[in-house]
């Protein structure tokens, strides 16, 4: 992949009525010294970190931002004493970049960001409790997308909503044999945290309880899953750290030469327009479903992959589950960091 290629997937400044020049300026400036001084806080997080980035480039095409999608967020540290969570942040610890590594390098993945996102969002709703379930991308499929558009348009909705909701279970990361077999081991394995003082006790009832907050030990539980018996055949042989220990290999003797992001000053510019991005879709999400400014599918906005331009979730909900709480995930509400304090600039 090409430098361009690699700066071309970085998150893009939107160019509709809910987002000016102007706004695009103020928020450059909200970005202080404070903020730049934590792209590099730690050394060895930064080394982790720019393989992590690589790594996903590499595989997936895809930079880390567009795995943190459909609520899923990490932690900016450790995850705190007695099992506590570390603090929502836009900057991942050493730790949980070496797991992430590991987890990647699985071929069960094939390229595909949203099996491990799905997987990874089961861990965290067994451990914690009264989370939300699981949500990913519709992924209605190209050739089915006009006639369905066409059931709604005449206001079939029953017929519609039924192919939806067999759009949405159909997926690779939903129907797969061996994604199944993972959860029922995650089911098993994962033990729930203790429900913290004057937490309540409702389904998606806090922040945590909607966000799945990402942390190393969500990543060893999927981790484990995979290296139990129920994947060890001729197809997955390897244990996650085999299969690391080959991805290492293959790239100590690559001819293509070193991978994108090539150095940390690299790393601390594409890291800032993450960052950037999580304050710019928050505000246009709140604009849009808080303050009602603008109308129509061209201002959809949400916490979603880009390829849900609209997403579906909302037409077939009570079918598929969705509750207030995912839609407020979905639309991109919730405000994803705890380290820092929401952005005012929330005017049209």
């Amino acid at each position: 992949m090409s430098l361009e290629d690699a700066e071309n997937l970085l998150p893009s400044i939107p160019k509709h009525s809910l987002w000016s020049e102007a706004d695009e300026a103020q928020l450059q400036q909200s970005w202080t010294d404070e903020d730049e001084e934590c792209l590099t806080k730690d050394t060895n997080a930064d080394t982790e970190e720019q393989a992590l980035w690589a790594l996903i480039l590499c595989t997936f095409r895809q930079h880390p931002h567009q795995l943190f999608k459909y609520g899923l967020k990490h932690s900016s540290g450790e995850d705190g004493e007695d099992g506590e969570a570390g603090e929502r942040g836009p900057y991942m610890s050493e730790e949980l970049c070496e797991a992430l590594q590991m987890l990647l390098c699985h071929p069960l993945w094939w390229g595909d960001l949203a099996p491990v996102r799905y997987l990874l969002q089961e861990a965290i709703a067994l451990r914690v409790p009264g989370h939300i379930k699981q949500i990913g991308p519709m992924r209605v499929p190209e050739e089915a997308k006009g006639p369905m558009q066409a059931l709604k348009s005449s206001l079939d909705m029953d017929h519609y909503r039924h192919l939806l909701v067999s759009a949405y279970n159909s997926p690779k990361y939903i129907a797969d044999p061996h994604i199944q077999k993972l959860c029922e081991q995650l089911k098993k394995t994962v033990k729930k945290d203790d429900l913290p003082a004057g937490e309540e006790n409702g389904e998606g009832t806090s922040v945590e309880q909607m966000l799945f907050v990402l942390e190393s030990r969500d990543v060893d539980a999927v981790m484990n899953a995979l290296d139990s018996n129920l994947l060890h055949s001729s197809l997955y042989p390897k244990t996650c750290v085999e299969y690391f220990e080959g991805y290492q290999q293959w790239i100590a003797r690559t001819p293509f030469g070193p991978l994108l992001p090539a150095d940390t000053e690299t790393l601390k510019e594409w890291k800032k327009a993450c960052h950037l991005a999580i304050r710019r879709d928050w505000i246009v999400s709140v604009r849009r479903w808080e303050h009602g400014i603008g109308q129509g599918a061209e201002h959809w906005v949400g916490d979603v992959d880009p390829s849900d331009s609209y997403p579906e979730h909302f037409d077939c909900g009570e079918l598929l589950g969705i509750t207030p709480a995912h839609e407020k995930v979905l639309r991109g509400l919730i405000w994803p960091l705890s380290t820092e304090d929401e952005p005012v600039m929330l005017g049209p």
